[in-house]
């Protein structure tokens, strides 16, 4: 995975999570569906990284949503 990445893709989302292909497309659809509902326009299949990683830990548990 290259530093500095805009958006993180499923090969990106396994690495860093530890998980299988398809627990990685669920994660980006999840965190997609939330930008998108909050009118960001999003890509199927990427999720940006910067989102990414304020929703994630840096040990990969999801964090508690902010109020």
């Amino acid at each position: 995975m290259e530093e500095g990445k805009l958006f993180y893709n499923k090969n990106d989302v396994c690495e860093i999570l530890g998980v299988a292909d398809s627990k990685a497309y669920k994660i980006i659809k999840q965190l997609n569906d939330e930008l998108a509902s909050n009118g960001y326009i999003t890509v199927r299949g990427r999720v940006p990284a910067e989102y990414f990683e304020k929703r994630l830990s840096r040990k990969g548990k999801l964090c508690q949503k902010e109020p």
